[in-house]
């Protein structure tokens, strides 16, 4: 099996990160060039915001795969996607090793907690046709429901408690996170800048 290698995303390869997001069909198509722009601007802006906002998984210096997050209140952290593009390199592992390396890296003091630990991980994990579903990944990954009639909404404890899992649902329940989870994930945010561009053209 070909090693896997994880690298946060910096100015030294937010280029793969933006890349991964455009179907190799499209590279050359005006609007995906300019929905690139607004990402690669969106994504300078969370890396001085945060630092660390993404992960690119590397397989021989190929970028095959990433995983996005952000903080949210109660020092949660919230994974917005995880992405594996090319179906030549799905169910191999890779995004094990992504998440594996975003729960190792969130049992870290994080400065924009104020320099101290997370409390949880939480996802939307929305399913996408043709690919294995998402939240039976995250389940195996040791992702927990959040509450027993959505099964897509997952948390993982880094703080066990009663706590825990109150102040998550209060604060992604409460904000409707399956309204706000497609905006500036990996693949979406091009598409929603193409259709916004085509309406203002028509």
């Amino acid at each position: 099996m070909r090693k896997i290698e994880i690298k946060d995303v910096d100015s030294e390869n937010v280029e793969d990160l933006i890349n991964l997001c455009i179907p190799s069909d499209n590279r050359d198509d005006y609007l995906f060039i300019e929905g690139a722009r607004v990402k690669k601007r969106w994504a300078t802006q969370m890396m001085k915001r945060y630092g660390v906002f993404s992960k690119l998984a590397y397989i021989e210096l190929e970028p095959v795969g990433m995983i996005q997050y952000q903080p949210k209140q109660e020092k949660v952290i919230e994974i917005t996607c995880i992405f594996v593009p090319e179906k030549k390199n799905l169910r191999k592992g890779i995004g094990r090793a992504l998440l594996r390396a975003l729960i190792d890296e969130m049992h870290r003091l994080k400065s924009y907690f104020n320099n101290e630990y997370p409390s949880a991980l939480v996802t939307w994990a929305f399913q996408v046709p043709g690919t294995y579903p998402q939240h039976e990944f995250y389940q195996k990954m040791g992702f927990k429901h959040m509450r027993g009639d959505d099964p897509f909404l997952l948390y993982y404890p880094l703080k066990e408690g009663i706590s825990t899992l109150r102040k998550v649902r209060n604060i992604f329940l409460r904000k409707k996170i399956k309204e706000r989870h497609l905006y500036f994930t990996t693949l979406p945010v091009l598409p929603a800048y193409i259709s916004q561009k085509k309406l203002k053209n028509q």
